[in-house]
């Protein structure tokens, strides 16, 4: 006790008290639409998601590098006819301790699960729809609400159950049906990716792919800004998000319930909408020297990561302004997806999960590497992430990822610390 009366004086003790009694925050079920955490990160009226590379950090380490926790925490489930029935959806079961050990703090994510198909739709069973709802109610059983986006980039040529929708909307109609027979604590996310086409085109468009209102609880989408063909730096253009997204944003969301012509999907009610996975990503050149240089393009790295100050910056000749500033390219484009005006114009956007991801880029002509991360790379572009929607204060005094928005333990702990504090300035 002698030593802290040295070091701080009365002010400073009862304003580190306060402090902690402010940000320490006990556990609580309090929740937004579909489950998602009133007190979880978030950007004005828009809660944030990560989905963390799951090989080499987990939501403890997200959590820890933000000063809080975030409101969603993304998962990928690769699932293929050639494994065992009870390999199919085992990852969630993996991963859920580790989402338990968030929860049991101060904030209780919302687990959203993307359901990855490594074949052609005709081989999807019966026994894997019955499989998926039981693994999802089983997440539910342990207080964790789920957001399933099954078969996500549907309208995609690259996914291998893309563009294939008639068979699409049924597996999709019979998932449905099977998880809200087992649980009403899952919601059916559709997520296309953003196309830039009409949105009632036959081949990519969303309307395609639409398997009806009855079946979707919330849509979302993949939106990347991803600089020029993919591998060179590029900051967003301005009002490129609002541009793309909009006509999304009205197909879900009319203008008009009534209108034929601004009602395309003939919903009865607008549908809430989340950006699914998003990021900004940074690249650099990838020499045939390097040791990952043959590596598949779009795929993760198994081992230890690439050393960024290793590689130089993919650049445009002449570059392209502000092109040489990783953190000038993800946060406008953060700012974009949740600024006052993106709420004021999509009030009905409710969500944006981060792609935290670094992946070997390009393809064969431009490989690449591709920084997707806001945290666990590059510290600058950390460290503003962390003041613009975690707690810098919270890091600095050691939170863990794993609990309360503090060591101490919620307001046990917040209120300890302030009748010490009012203990020591007693006479």
């Amino acid at each position: 006790m002698t030593l802290l009366r040295l070091r701080l004086g009365p002010s400073a003790i009862l304003a580190l008290a306060l402090f902690c009694v402010a940000n320490a925050q006990a556990p609580t079920t309090a929740t937004l639409q579909f489950g998602l955490p009133a007190n979880g990160l978030r950007k004005l009226s828009i809660s944030v998601g990560v989905l963390p590379d799951w090989t080499h950090e987990g939501p403890i380490a997200v959590n820890r590098a933000f000063g809080g926790a975030t409101s969603i925490v993304g998962d990928y489930i690769n699932v293929s006819p050639r494994q065992s029935s009870d390999a199919w959806f085992s990852q969630m079961e993996y991963h859920l301790p580790e989402i338990l050990q968030v929860a049991s703090g101060a904030v209780r994510p919302v687990y959203a699960p993307a359901i990855i198909y490594s074949d052609h739709l005709d081989t999807w069973t019966p026994a894997m729809t019955s499989g998926l709802a039981k693994a999802v109610a089983q997440v539910n059983k342990q207080g964790i609400t789920v957001w399933l986006r099954l078969l996500f980039e549907m309208n995609g040529s690259w996914m291998p159950y893309g563009l294939q929708p008639d068979l699409l909307i049924q597996i999709w109609k019979d998932v449905t049906i099977a998880v809200r027979a087992e649980t009403n604590q899952t919601f059916m996310l559709w997520s296309p990716n953003i196309w830039s086409g009409a949105v009632d085109d036959s081949k990519q468009g969303y309307t395609t792919f639409f398997p009806g209102e009855a079946y979707v609880d919330i849509a979302g989408l993949s939106y990347y800004s991803s600089g020029f063909n993919k591998s060179v730096n590029q900051p967003p253009s301005n009002n490129i998000f609002k541009t793309l997204f909009t006509p999304f944003y009205n197909l879900l969301n009319p203008t008009n319930l009534n209108s034929s012509s601004s009602n395309l999907l003939k919903l009865t009610a607008p549908i809430p909408i989340v950006i699914s996975e998003t990021s900004a990503p940074y690249y650099y050149e990838l020499p045939s020297s390097s040791p990952y240089y043959n590596q598949a393009g779009d795929t993760g790295f198994s081992g230890a990561l690439p050393n960024t100050s290793d590689y130089t910056p993919s650049l445009a000749s002449p570059p392209y302004a502000h092109s040489d500033d990783e953190l000038y390219i993800k946060a406008s484009w953060f700012v974009q997806m949740t600024s006052n005006v993106t709420g004021a114009a999509f009030p009905n956007l409710i969500a944006v999960s981060l792609f935290n991801y670094f992946k070997r880029g390009g393809d064969e002509a431009t490989p690449v590497l591709a920084d997707f991360r806001v945290v666990g790379g590059n510290q600058t572009v950390e460290a503003w992430f962390r003041n613009d929607i975690g707690n810098q204060t919270a890091y600095d005094l050691g939170y863990t990822g794993g609990g309360g928005t503090m060591r101490v333990n919620g307001f046990v702990g917040a209120v300890a610390a302030l009748v010490v504090a009012v203990a020591l300035l007693l006479p």
